[in-house]
């Protein structure tokens, strides 16, 4: 027998044997594999691809921010916008335009996001801790994918 237990999964490895796991990479001159993330979190801007971990990372370095997801959220012209869910931290006040300022010191333009979801409470997670993307991206699409701001600072 060759091949998976479930036949949707031989559709991941292509002709030569290759299996496709969607994980990003790069390989140095010593042929040394660094990786970098996932190919599920790109967002793909206007042809600009945008790493979701990194717009992340870049606003998890605000001392206002207890912790941030970064999404794609659907844009009539580009194709897809970068958004970004952000628990504040109590106690210190931030804005949108704040984060945006901070964003823009370590970020290109392009990946700056264009919609905040500013709130107190933490994010959906799964049993082992992660925030679960796509619960996300459900919730800010039920409410319009607008800005939301819930916060009380």
């Amino acid at each position: 027998m060759s091949g998976y237990v479930d036949p949707d999964l031989d559709s991941l490895v292509d002709t030569d044997g290759w299996l496709h796991t969607g994980d990003l990479g790069r390989l140095d001159a010593d042929n040394y594999l660094y990786l970098s993330g996932r190919s599920k979190d790109i967002i793909i801007r206007g042809g600009e691809n945008i790493s979701c971990a990194h717009v992340a990372a870049a606003l998890t370095t605000h001392p206002a921010v207890a912790e941030a997801i970064v999404v794609a959220l659907p844009h009539a012209e580009l194709g897809e916008q970068v958004a970004a869910a952000v628990t504040v931290r109590r106690g210190i006040p931030v804005s949108t335009d704040d984060l945006r300022a901070h964003a823009a010191k370590t970020l290109g333009r392009f990946q700056i996001p264009t919609r905040w979801w500013l709130r107190n409470d933490m994010l959906p997670t799964s049993a082992s801790g992660k925030v679960i993307r796509r619960n996300v991206e459900a919730m800010w699409l039920e409410r319009g994918a607008t800005d939301l701001i819930e916060i009380d600072n």
